[in-house]
């Protein structure tokens, strides 16, 4: 189903001025710094790339902790050398700066994207089972969670590349205000990139929230195809979407639920966050 109104109108501003990159220089971390910075050379705009290192401590550790062995566990020295090799890579329009910073990894990071006014946080995910795959999801699952920015995850095996094609996930309750896509519109406007819809019907929920969204992207000025499924299990339906249609990044929105809608509503974004080949953003719903 094709909706289109009007013309594609190019802004002028980039709404990702700031963009925020975890790393623990692990080729994972290495792979989201990329599609960072293949983000940032996409917008042609002046950006500036954060690149954030958090170390923790724990408290009873510090005593017997020599200065010596902490300063190592920062990697001053290996920071430095991939902020050096980073910037020979980047455009000038791009600005590159680093942080070091010691705390709880989740807190630091949310932190961290808020003092520097950040309009993205981009972190890697690996690839791992078992426990470590748990302890790893566990961090992604909880930035997901509490970020108030768009965060975008990239699989350790993603494919680092322009998009040419984005799919913005719609649920059966919700019609995505345009400030809240605004970051999509700013990905299809510099990447001109193509908009697609996918939403998954389940049997008991029955509304017209993806015709609603898609009549209102038209509205400015965005050609947009909708795609639909009928499934019980919105994590494989958006997967085998995806595949079908070769989606280089997939979008969902994220709502606040008192505890018992938490109860009632599994969390897509938290499945695919542990499921999910493919470079997905997690947008904060705002009115």
């Amino acid at each position: 189903m094709l909706y289109f109104c009007g013309k594609l109108i190019i802004k002028l501003r980039s709404i990702m001025e700031t963009i925020l990159a975890a790393t623990d220089f692990s080729s994972t971390a290495n792979k989201a710094l990329d599609y960072a910075s293949m983000l940032a050379k996409g917008q042609k705009t002046p950006v500036e790339l954060k690149l954030l290192n958090v170390y923790h401590i724990k408290e009873e550790l510090k005593p017997i902790l020599s200065e010596e062995y902490i300063k190592k566990l920062s990697r001053h020295e290996l920071f430095d050398l991939m902020i050096a090799k980073q910037a020979q890579k980047l455009p000038a329009h791009i600005q590159l700066n680093g942080v070091l910073r010691k705390g709880p990894i989740v807190e630091t990071i949310l932190q961290e994207a808020h003092e520097s006014h950040s309009d993205c946080l981009i972190i890697g995910r690996n690839g791992h089972s078992g426990i470590k795959n748990w302890i790893l999801g566990n961090t992604t699952l909880q930035l997901i969670e509490k970020s108030e920015l768009p965060i975008l995850v990239i699989p350790q095996n993603a494919v680092v590349q322009p998009p040419k094609r984005i799919a913005l996930a719609i649920d059966d309750r919700f019609v995505p205000s345009n400030k809240t896509l605004a970051p999509i519109y700013d990905l299809v406007d510099h990447f001109n990139t193509e908009l697609v819809l996918f939403h998954v019907e389940q049997e008991a929920a029955h509304s017209n929230t993806h015709k609603e969204t898609a009549i209102q992207i038209a509205r400015k000025g965005y050609q947009i195809n909708l795609f639909k499924m009928d499934s019980d299990n919105p994590t494989e339906a958006l997967l085998e979407l995806s595949r079908k249609h070769e989606v280089d990044l997939l979008c969902l929105i994220k709502h606040d639920y008192t505890p018992w809608q938490q109860f009632l509503h599994k969390s897509t974004s938290s499945n695919l966050a542990t499921r999910s080949n493919l470079p997905f953003m997690i947008l904060k719903d705002q009115l």
